[in-house]
C-alpha cells in the first residue's frame, strides 16, 4: 500500500536532523517542563508577581511589631540583672576605651611597660650571674 521513498543522502541527513529535533523536544516536554511544572505546583509564590491569598498559606504566625516590642520589653524586665550589668560594662568599656586613651597616654603607657620589663629583665639576669658566681 506503501510506497517506500527512496531518499538521497541528502534527505537522509535532514530526516535524522528531524529525527533528532522532535526527540529531544519530546525529552524536553516530558523531563524538564514536567519538573518545572512540578516545582511551580509546590512553591506557588513568584517574586516580584502578587499572589492570590489562596495560593499561598503562612505556616507561621507571626505578630506585628508591636507585640515584639513588648516581647523584648518582657525579656529585659524578665533579666534586669544581666541586661544591667551589660549595660554597666558596655559603657564603662566604651569610657575607657574611648575617653581616657588618647595618643598620649598609649604612648606613655607603652614606655613605661617597656622601661619596667627591660628593668626586670636585666634584675632577673643579674640575679642568675650572681648565682653562679
Amino acid at each position: 500500500m506503501f510506497r517506500k521513498k527512496i531518499l538521497s543522502s541528502n534527505e537522509e541527513q535532514i530526516s535524522l536532523v528531524y529525527f533528532w529535533y522532535i526527540r529531544i523536544r519530546i525529552y524536553l516536554r516530558k523531563n524538564i517542563l514536567e519538573r518545572f511544572r512540578k516545582f511551580k505546583a509546590r512553591r506557588p509564590h513568584r517574586s516580584f508577581k502578587i499572589s492570590r491569598k489562596i495560593d499561598y498559606v503562612r505556616p507561621l504566625k507571626i505578630g506585628g511589631y508591636w507585640n515584639l516590642l513588648g516581647f523584648v520589653f518582657k525579656l529585659i524586665r524578665d533579666n534586669k540583672k544581666i541586661f544591667r550589668n551589660l549595660v554597666l560594662v558596655s559603657a564603662l568599656a566604651g569610657i575607657v576605651f574611648i575617653g581616657l586613651m588618647d595618643q598620649k597616654f598609649l604612648f606613655r603607657a607603652c614606655k613605661l611597660l617597656l622601661t619596667l620589663l627591660t628593668v626586670e629583665i636585666s634584675k632577673a639576669f643579674l640575679v642568675k650571674l650572681v648565682k653562679l658566681d
